[in-house]
């Protein structure tokens, strides 16, 4: 079974209206070094947790090195191939930044 991600997009200049929910829970598709990752905390006060996925494992792991923060949890999948049936429903906001899915 595959499941469709709700395309909704919160760019850092500015944050759109339907990313305003009081507590959020993002996935960050394509994470790569996690420096986006971690400006969304910065953009997005209410930001409950960030699951934060890359199919490249060098990707995460400098991510986790450098881009650390206990509101993130870096996760090295291909999101194409391995989507989690637990993660459905679970997330208010989804930001992709892969070339293709």
């Amino acid at each position: 079974m595959q499941y469709s991600l709700l395309p909704i997009l919160c760019y850092f200049t500015e944050v759109s209206p339907l990313c305003l929910y009081e507590q959020q829970v993002v996935l960050d598709i394509g994470c790569g070094t996690g420096e986006a990752t971690t400006t969304l905390l910065d953009r997005l006060p209410q930001v409950e947790q960030i699951f934060a996925v890359d199919k490249s494992s060098e990707f995460i792991e400098y991510a986790t090195e450098t881009n650390n923060d206990s509101q993130i949890l870096y996760r090295h999948m291909d999101a194409e191939d391995e989507w989690s049936k637990d993660w459905s429903n679970k997330f208010t906001l989804v930001r992709k930044t892969c070339s293709k899915m």
